[in-house]
């Protein structure tokens, strides 16, 4: 009888015990990603623009991500004329799009060039956006200000390390008022923001 209650106790405690430890490692011993809540904006003597855009990530979780892939998408309504009401996304080029591995604990700084996107060469863009971005001059300000919903998202996809299961991580929306004049600091997502006249 003892044998019986044992039994009819320990399968129960077993499965319970095994969802619970399976939950904890795909749910809680996982990689995360968290982003900067603004760009970084900083003059550059390799842009023609005369400034760097940047974005910075860190894996905060507890396990590596490999095969990355990042987007930078840039979502504007009413682009073109013939549907005003709908919205465009755009990938913007950035520094790296793959990347093998992103530790635990460690970050990556992503650069945004919207001189060096060239869907900005579209017909139904303004002609300022234009000849711009064919001059490789054009800014992430610019691009805000083609209309007035326009928007930056960065999308993340990769393997958790352990499990191989795929994940997809999402930033925060940015917009024109997050782009801020300064360098990340080293130590963490923030940026030490500069004055207008002060180079960077």
């Amino acid at each position: 009888m003892e044998q019986i209650l044992s039994l009819i106790l320990g399968i129960p405690l077993g499965v319970l015990t095994s969802l619970i430890s399976w939950w904890i490692l795909f749910h809680k011993i996982v990689p995360k990603i968290q982003f900067s809540k603004n760009i970084s904006k900083t003059q550059s003597v390799d842009s023609k623009s005369g400034f760097r855009y940047r974005i910075k990530l860190e894996n905060i979780g507890k396990r590596d991500i490999l095969d990355v892939e990042i987007f930078a998408r840039f979502k504007i309504k009413g682009v073109k004329p013939e549907t005003p009401k709908n919205w465009s996304i755009i990938d913007l080029h950035i520094s790296k799009n793959r990347i093998p591995i992103i530790k635990k604990n460690t970050n990556k700084m992503i650069r945004i060039y919207p001189e060096k996107t060239e869907s900005f060469q579209k017909k139904f863009y303004p002609d300022l956006i234009n000849k711009k971005q064919m001059n490789e001059t054009l800014t992430m300000e610019d691009i805000f200000s083609i209309k007035e919903d326009t928007s930056l998202q960065i999308v993340l996809f990769g393997y958790d390390s352990f499990s191989g299961a795929r994940k997809i991580f999402e930033s925060s929306i940015y917009y024109k008022d997050n782009i801020k004049l300064g360098l990340f600091n080293k130590a963490n997502l923030l940026i030490e923001e500069k004055s207008n006249n002060i180079k960077c």
